[in-house]
């Protein structure tokens, strides 16, 4: 397998010379030949469909307006296959390569749609697609009036409340914004796409790359009055999913996206009662915070929350957002972690 595997890193390396990618592609850089994605790529066109790879690579990675590199349809693109490469990946693991061998590239649906792909469990009769948002939460792209500093205290309101009215030391914050309506409005664009069929279930993903914290998105679906499950029930944010998926990355993910799964960094809210636990525990979407009608218990503590605290710091050339109620020692401890395994990768 690793002789294929760096066959496929060759074969995708000579492709993108060969495509005309836009000039500041993160693909033309030097870097990429040692790059954690171009290992994933790598890896997928070895064991699915090669032609639904090097589509990827000479269509929609390209990421560019009118010849010029976009970042924010990169990141989009990025995140469809990350999230697929974590699906794969898991898969594998659980021993359902022939799970793997059925993935649809693009599936078209009777509404003249499209979905980012879908897989067919044999066992079960079921097919199971999947549309991913990537979502910018990154508060030095959408807050670019705020200058941040290192060590500086940040505040978010959750669902817009002026912070006055949420807390009585706001003058000692930097007000920075919430993504609360930017995912609501993402869930709504899944949802047009889906239909609901029998032997079918429709998976919904979220993917965020940077955040300031955890716990502010489980608040967004599990607030009592303004989370999108309660609002779901009238507004039919996502009516026709099966399940919501929540991915977000880590500083130093490991080649299979373990550590992720391990950490709770990517959970799941089950919304109908038609997907089976083995689809779950086979995918890695058995982190589950939201099933039959009942909260997880450990969430609980923060679905009331309606605004957060945060502090900003820089370890080892990488940004970190913190809680801050997250006492100093466990951030010390985070970021000693950190630089263990970024050295241990060099």
């Amino acid at each position: 397998m690793e002789l294929l595997h760096e066959q496929c890193k060759k074969e995708i390396l000579k492709l993108i010379k060969e495509s005309n990618y836009p000039k500041n592609h993160p693909f033309l850089d030097k870097s990429f030949e040692n790059d954690q994605f171009l290992d994933i790529l790598a890896y997928l066109k070895s064991y699915i469909n090669q032609n639904m790879i090097d589509s990827y690579i000479t269509g929609k990675l390209k990421a560019h307006n009118k010849g010029v590199f976009a970042l924010d349809k990169y990141r989009q693109v990025f995140c469809e296959v990350t999230f697929l490469w974590y699906l794969v990946a898991g898969l594998i693991k659980n021993n359902k390569i022939d799970v793997v061998n059925t993935l649809i590239y693009e599936p078209m649906l009777e509404n003249g749609k499209k979905l980012e792909y879908s897989f067919y469990e044999k066992d079960l009769n079921l097919k199971i697609n999947f549309e991913v948002k990537n979502i910018n939460c990154d508060p030095f792209l959408k807050d670019t009036n705020i200058d941040f500093k290192k060590d500086g205290k940040y505040i978010k309101s959750y669902f817009g409340d002026p912070i006055e009215s949420l807390v009585t030391d706001s003058q000692n914050y930097t007000e920075i914004s919430s993504q609360y309506s930017q995912i609501k409005s993402a869930l709504k664009k899944i949802n047009d796409k889906f239909i609901v069929k029998d032997n079918e279930l429709n998976v919904g993903v979220i993917v965020c790359q940077f955040s300031t914290s955890w716990e502010e998105f489980i608040t967004y679906f599990l607030h009592p009055k303004k989370g999108y499950i309660n609002l779901n029930k009238k507004k039919k944010i996502f009516d026709k999913f099966d399940l919501v998926v929540f991915f977000s990355g880590v500083a130093t993910p490991d080649i299979n996206y373990e550590n992720i799964y391990q950490t709770w960094n990517t959970y799941s809210y089950v919304i109908s009662n038609r997907i089976p636990n083995e689809i779950l525990l086979n995918f890695r979407l058995d982190n589950v915070v939201f099933y039959n009608g009942r909260i997880l218990d450990e969430m609980s503590q923060f679905i009331n929350e309606n605004f957060g605290k945060y502090v900003f710091i820089i370890h080892e050339g990488i940004i970190q957002f913190f809680s801050e109620d997250i006492p100093k020692e466990s951030v010390d401890k985070y970021c000693k972690q950190i630089s263990d395994e970024l050295y241990h990768k060099k």
